[in-house]
């Protein structure tokens, strides 16, 4: 999409993503009623005539299927830190880092030319704005916007650390201004989270200053306390001349379709709510020109809708991340288009509820976990979908630096483990071979959104090994994952299958795997009800170290305590299936929520080159074994 400049040092900017979801507080745009298309559109095939490179007056008009849209044009919001936000956000809003293909933070150069921390005492960074930077109604992209950002999410800071520390004490918290926003509890834990979890937050909590000079452009930023994921904040730039005469939480849906305006390579030209949305090329835009002129997202519900699209060439890219091995066979043979399964960034975890009477015993937990085959289960995944990666962090899949196993002991099933710390737990068996407690037989209720394949598919595997180790299982399918985000928000669960996102930011994950306020990305919170008084203060400790080498070797102190804790279960990272027209080239799929949006200046457009099928494939399939090399380095050397 835009030219990038050169890696940023892995600082763990994970608060980024958490501080702009609070900045989207004061700017988040309601779907429309009504639409107007005023540009792009459909188109039944590929488009013919156009240069190699596509990126002329034309382009192609490009469709791509999702399994849903976004219901707010701003990732910051409630309802905003999913991967279609994430996709439009990206090339409407103003970015300053992205999290591209190697799964760490990439400058955009396009929007700010440099970003440098210019002295340690006090932490001080001193970001360049691109003197071409401005926004589609003539304003220049300038200091102000940051200090917008800022401001919200320094306001929001205050109220949901207030909450957090309440519910560490076991209190109610109370959500103020925020809590107006939303009147379901559920939506108000989500509200807390992503990036509007605590270090997200504290991330602009801990600016002391920031401040504009050479008429706005030079943005000097000044940290009271130092913030590693520093490179996270002031993602996703927010028009202050359209929000900043409004109180942030007042501004919440106003952002109208009469002053919705881009600093990206795109505007936002129609949107009918779950149903479609299309975007048309920005023509204020300064940077390179992005080969589609217009990108039409249009849900899809089902597999056979997607394989469908993609056979009539009325799809021209479908990105999906829960698929069985009908989608991949369809894929595959289909000679007009290319597929490329690769490791994703959302680990399947199995969530014990420690608030639960049975699962509060840490021997319970173990026990059953030394009775599930992690390997076993990635294997019979595997087979069905061409290859799952076994993950053994609670913090980072394999494919990310820091990445270190330390599920040493909970790969294959140990029974005599099992049976050691179950009876440690007060869990017996009988001589029929079942367990109970107390005398109480037991059966053990398994859970898992219905509507992700990987959580059905492990779900079945752990309740056919946890029935033939003598237990009974009562499984129940959730018609989809917001009925298991609002089960895991009210605590109805005891055992459950979780897609649980990473990020390039680990300080995200902070709320993820403890209790008090806030949630990690993708909106999970306190997954399990741990209580580790020994995690929290290392946690603060890995968001201020600013030395990436020894912000893992604190990460992984954490793990080793969460996989001793083992409130949850980390099984292996989804995999992702990217599928294009053969006419496409150029097509890298970025670990971050842009997906395979992020570098659309580097796409080509040749029509109809079915022939080259195996050529890109096999492209494909080397830069695969290449990835799948350096997983195995990294986990060998871990």
């Amino acid at each position: 999409m835009r030219a990038r400049g050169s890696r940023a040092a892995r600082t763990g900017a994970a608060w980024l993503a958490l501080a702009v979801l609070l900045a989207a507080c004061g700017a988040s745009a309601a779907p429309p009623q009504s639409t107007s298309v005023t540009a792009g559109g459909t188109t039944a095939a590929p488009e013919s005539g156009q240069s190699s490179s596509g990126a002329g007056a034309g382009g192609p008009a490009l469709t791509i299927g999702v399994r849903r849209l976004p219901v707010t044009l701003d990732p910051h919001m409630p309802g905003g830190a999913t991967r279609a936000t994430g996709m439009v956000a990206s090339l409407i809003w103003p970015q300053v880092f992205q999290v591209g293909p190697s799964a760490t933070p990439v400058l955009d150069t396009e929007v700010v030319t440099s970003a440098e921390v210019v002295s340690l005492s006090p932490q001080t960074v001193v970001y360049q704005i691109a003197p071409s930077a401005t926004w589609s109604d003539g304003v220049p992209v300038s200091a102000a916007d940051f200090v917008y950002a800022w401001k919200v999410g320094r306001a929001a800071a205050s109220e949901i650390q207030q909450v957090g520390q309440a519910g560490q004490r076991g209190q109610p918290g109370q959500l103020g201004q925020l809590g107006q926003l939303v009147s379901r509890p559920a939506a108000q834990q989500t509200l807390l989270g992503g990036p509007l979890g605590p270090l997200g937050i504290i991330g602009y909590g801990d600016i002391s200053s920031v401040t504009g000079s050479n008429g706005g452009r030079t943005v000097t930023v000044v940290f009271k306390t130092p913030f590693a994921d520093w490179e996270g904040l002031f993602s996703n730039l927010l028009p202050a001349q359209v929000l900043g005469s409004q109180s942030p939480f007042a501004a919440f849906g106003s952002l109208d379709p009469a002053t919705r305006v881009s600093a990206g390579p795109y505007e936002l030209s129609a949107w009918t709510p779950g149903s479609s949305m299309v975007l048309t090329r920005n023509p204020h835009w300064w940077g390179p020109k992005p080969v589609p002129k217009s990108i039409t997202l249009r849900v899809e519900d089902s597999s056979a809708a997607l394989v469908a699209g993609l056979r009539r060439r009325s799809l021209q890219m479908a990105w999906v991340r829960s698929f069985g091995p009908g989608l991949l066979t369809a894929a595959s043979s289909m000679p007009s288009v290319d597929s490329v399964e690769s490791q994703g960034t959302t680990i399947i975890e199995l969530v014990f509820n420690t608030d639960a009477p049975l699962f509060a015993s840490r021997a319970v937990r173990r026990g059953i976990a030394h009775l599930v085959d992690r390997s076993a289960v990635d294997a019979e995944l595997g087979r069905a979908t061409g290859g799952v990666v076994g993950d053994g962090s609670h913090f980072f899949t394999n494919l990310e630096q820091g990445y270190a196993d330390d599920s040493t002991g909970f790969v294959h099933a140990h029974p005599r483990r099992a049976s050691v710390d179950l009876g440690a737990g007060g869990v017996v068996r009988n001589s029929h071979g079942s367990w109970s407690s107390a005398g109480t037989p037991i059966v053990l209720k398994l859970m898992w959104p219905a509507d992700n394949s990987f959580a059905a598919s492990a779900g079945a595997a752990i309740a056919g090994q946890l029935e033939a180790s003598g237990f009974d299982v009562t499984t129940q399918p959730l018609s989809s994952m917001n009925a298991m985000q609002q089960a895991l928000d009210v605590g109805a669960y005891e055992l459950a299958l979780v897609p649980v996102p990473t990020s390039a930011y680990p300080t995200e994950m902070r709320s993820t795997y403890i209790r008090g306020g806030g949630a990690g990305p993708g909106g999970f919170a306190d997954l399990g009800g741990l209580v580790d008084p020994r995690i929290v203060p290392l946690l603060t400790q890995a968001s201020q170290e600013l030395d990436p080498v020894r912000a893992y070797a604190t990460y992984r102190q954490i793990d080793q305590y969460l996989w001793s804790d083992m409130a949850t279960l980390p099984l292996f990272a989804e995999p992702n299936l990217l599928v294009t027209s053969t006419s496409l080239g150029g097509v890298t799929l970025a670990a971050g929520r842009s997906g395979p949006l992020w570098d659309l200046a580097g796409w080509t457009w040749t029509p109809s080159q079915v022939a080259s099928r195996s050529t890109r494939r096999t492209a494909a399939t080397t830069a695969r074994k290449g990835a799948k090399a350096v997983s195995r380095a990294r986990r060998t050397a871990g």
